[in-house]
């Protein structure tokens, strides 16, 4: 893991950067400037910002350039910034809206958030909680990471598709589900052969997906899912994977009171593909089933005693991960 660091010495200043991203804008803050400046959300855009990056940092050390997850509208810039081997973040937009309400910041707008992001990454990288993608792995992670979610989004439709198939009694509009259904799954077919691809391609993340193949319970969509969403999987103990996915119970107290611990937050694409690779787990897996009949045993609700054996699931696979290649389900 890269992380941003204030310069040694402090002969070259450090110099912080947010770029607050829209569909169709991107805002550009370098802290010591004066305002944010307007960007198109395309290639020119891009390639203006990196111009503007560089010589920003010719009179200081570019330390990082915060993005936030913006629903996709991001992925343009941040492999923009990475071609131009450029310190770049990308941050967690509720981390970002808290800290800025911690601070105060109640108004928003897209000069503001701005603002706030490059304020936010001075604040995380001095305290070295600021992971700064890496320009080689992380370009490839972000290409599978679209493709992963493109996947998604093509087996939401089949199986809309499917369900409505069921229903229909017209020859007519069965043959044109039947039409869409063979387009759609060819297209899964398609972005199935792309993801093997670029998982072949890295050496590391083939290893890492091949470990991950090789403990029952994993199959081919939640390792995907694993090797491009959790790249810190493997790098951080298992306190703090399980926190970053969101499976680890949160205190509820104050006083006096001792509230009923939950899971919060995390990354709901991550844990969803745990969840599932861990109900196959349950039945195929012998650690993680006896594990699972233990805690029924001793009273559990079977949702309690499944995500106790998802956080055991991730310990494990974090120690997997790193370790050479595995034959699948050895």
């Amino acid at each position: 893991m890269v992380t941003a660091t204030l310069v040694a010495g402090g002969s070259t200043p450090a110099l912080y950067a947010g770029i607050d991203v829209s569909r169709d804008h991107l805002d550009l803050f370098v802290q010591g400037t004066r305002k944010p400046r307007r960007f198109a959300n395309d290639d020119a855009g891009v390639a203006a910002i990196a111009a503007s990056l560089a010589c920003s940092s010719s009179s200081a050390t570019l330390a990082a350039v915060a993005v936030e997850s913006t629903g996709g509208y991001e992925r343009r810039l941040l492999q923009g910034l990475l071609d131009h081997a450029l310190p770049v973040a990308h941050v967690n937009p509720l981390n970002v809206r808290h800290y800025a309400r911690a601070m105060g910041h109640l108004a928003k707008t897209d000069a503001i958030d701005a603002k706030v992001l490059a304020e936010f990454a001075r604040v995380a990288g001095a305290s070295d909680k600021l992971r700064l993608l890496d320009a080689n792995r992380d370009k490839i992670r972000l290409m599978l990471k679209e493709l992963v979610s493109r996947r998604r989004q093509l087996i939401d439709v089949a199986t809309m598709q499917k369900n409505q198939l069921h229903q229909a009694s017209m020859p007519q509009v069965k043959q044109s589900i039947q039409a869409l259904l063979e387009v759609v799954c060819a297209q899964i077919k398609a972005i199935d052969q792309e993801i093997e691809k670029q998982i072949a391609a890295d050496a590391d993340l083939q290893r890492r997906y091949e470990n991950l193949l090789s403990v029952k319970g994993i199959g081919p969509t939640v390792a995907r899912v694993l090797v491009s969403e959790l790249p810190e999987l493997g790098t951080i103990n298992r306190k703090k994977i399980a926190s970053l996915v969101g499976v680890a119970p949160m205190n509820d107290d104050s006083g006096t009171i001792v509230g009923k611990r939950m899971i919060k937050g995390g990354r709901h694409t991550v844990r969803t593909a745990l969840y599932m690779g861990t109900l196959v787990a349950t039945r195929y897996n012998d650690v993680v089933r006896a594990k699972y009949q233990a805690l029924l045993a001793r009273g559990k609700p079977k949702k309690v005693a499944l995500i106790a054996c998802m956080r055991s699931l991730l310990g494990y696979l974090s120690a997997v991960v790193n370790q050479p290649a595995q034959p699948k389900n050895s």
